[in-house]
């Protein structure tokens, strides 16, 4: 059977304690289904694979829809996936999974996330051929498991790895994740991913503890005890190499920091890390949005607990509280069609431009771009990585987005990335109550090294009310612009 259980489109069914050979199981497009207290084993070596990518098509326990959930089951054996999560709002909660992708292929591992919103809590992953998670969608929150022995089979990897994707305030935090040789990357945010947020993990065991490669914005690293080191060793071939909105502190390391100049840091430590280390009192905190403490472990605490357990069941608990510190603005990469729309069954229109409302003309469009690193690059094409926001023609036009999560009393910095031909000229502004509180001009800024993008920066002040707070971004005169990688911060 290609299915062991099959629940695809069904809604509200809960299956207990059926246990599965041969075959995996199926949650596609269903809602509200629960499947718990299962062993899935041995499903899908049988298959035809490329060596290179992965096998085809749905290859292990796959989760569509959305509010199904997996829970405390024991899934291993297989050459392909182990579980496969797409949709929105799904749970993977306390399950053990093992031995998968048995070839060591590019594209498979034991947790394959795309789609929006997912919980993936208390869960134990472990002894792969190549990744541990593959980090793929956004806005996800990852918490409390166990991670470890990936690269059983190849070394190409990170432990969680993510590329090319805007991960819309992704939070990865209170994970354990843990090696035996000393190779490998623990965290790996590769090219062009922006917008993660990672906090009190600690990763041990590895070549690379966490590692951004460049460019990649927005992320926000604290708290974290690591060994040995958070760096950014790989810029692009060829063109930005940027890390700007990135904040890293707090952390508790064994190695300094590599990073760009631009990057937020402080407050970080450096230990021999030959033992587990619980964190330091901050007397004199310089950053009051983030803890007191340095490191993963709060001092006079204990260790957090992580991983399954099969006998004392963790408590399935849901937590949308997000640091004060991160990107506000949504959509700013403008990837949302490419990072929902495959797994979310949403049209283009519906989240291309999804936050923002179109002004004057209203004829901007998102663009699709291809090329990572190779044969194109962002001195090649028009978006810093697959979509980039596009204003064309004589008229004057724009967008406009609303921030709803800022704070009075604070000063902000507004960013991004502009291409413009012939005399186009794009506007960044931040308007309150119909007052600009800040522009800037493309014709003001001058290019930065070698790279045929302007990168526009500006800071604004909110004094006791921050609400009716718009960033707009127009482009004046004839011409073609286009815009990338947009963002909103707190400074520090």
């Amino acid at each position: 059977r290609r299915w062991a259980i099959d629940l695809r489109e069904k809604s509200n069914i809960i299956i207990y304690g059926i246990d599965c050979v041969g075959a995996p199981i199926t949650m596609e497009e269903s809602e509200n289904c629960v499947i718990r207290n299962s062993e899935i084993k041995h499903y899908a070596y049988a298959l035809g694979y490329n060596s290179e990518q992965g096998i085809v098509g749905k290859n292990g326990n796959f989760i569509s829809g959305k509010n199904n959930s997996l829970q405390s089951c024991h899934i291993w054996g297989s050459n392909g996936d182990g579980v496969m999560i797409s949709g929105e709002l799904n749970i993977l909660f306390n399950c053990d999974i093992h031995d998968v992708n048995c070839i060591g292929s590019h594209n498979a591992a034991p947790l394959k996330l795309e789609g929006k919103g997912h919980l993936i809590l208390y869960n134990t992953i472990h002894d792969t051929g190549r990744d541990c998670i593959r980090l793929g969608g956004g806005a996800h929150k990852i918490a409390y498991n166990r991670i470890f022995n990936p690269g059983r089979i190849s070394e190409d990897l990170g432990v969680l790895k993510s590329g090319g994707t805007d991960a819309d305030n992704m939070v990865i935090h209170h994970n354990i994740i843990s090696n035996d040789n000393g190779k490998f990357i623990g965290i790996y945010f590769d090219n062009y991913t922006n917008n993660v947020i990672a906090h009190h993990n600690i990763v041990t065991g590895m070549k690379d503890g966490i590692r951004s490669n460049r460019p990649g914005h927005f992320h926000v690293i604290f708290n974290n005890t690591v060994s040995p080191d958070i760096n950014n060793k790989f810029g692009p071939w060829e063109g930005t190499a940027d890390q700007f909105g990135t904040v890293i502190v707090n952390n508790l390391m064994g190695q300094p920091i590599m990073a760009k100049p631009e990057v937020i840091r402080g407050q970080n430590q450096i230990v021999s890390m030959d033992s587990l280390k619980f964190g330091y009192k901050i007397e004199n905190n310089k950053f009051s949005d983030f803890p007191d403490y340095i490191g993963a472990i709060k001092p006079g605490t204990s260790l957090f607990k992580a991983g399954h357990d099969f006998e004392n069941l963790p408590e399935l608990k849901f937590e949308n509280d997000l640091p004060f510190v991160r990107n506000h603005l949504k959509n700013g990469c403008f990837d949302y069609s490419r990072t929902y729309e495959a797994s979310m069954n949403q049209e283009d229109d519906e989240l291309s431009l999804k936050h923002w409302e179109k002004t004057y003309s209203k004829n901007a469009e998102v663009l699709y771009f291809e090329g990572f690193n190779f044969p194109t690059n962002p001195e090649h094409r028009f978006s810093i990585h697959g979509n980039s926001l596009c204003f064309s023609g004589d008229k004057t036009d724009g967008v406009i987005q609303k921030i709803y999560t800022l704070l009075p009393n604070r000063t902000y910095s507004l960013s991004g990335y502009i291409k413009s031909t012939d005399e186009a000229e794009v506007l960044f502004s931040v308007t309150q109550n119909g007052k600009t509180l800040a522009q800037i001009s493309s014709n003001r800024i001058s290019f930065k090294g070698q790279s045929n993008w302007k990168f526009v920066q500006l800071d604004f002040d909110l004094g006791n009310e921050a609400e009716t707070v718009h960033v707009q971004i127009t482009k004046k005169n004839k011409g073609t612009a286009y815009i990338d990688d947009v963002g909103v911060i707190p400074n520090l």
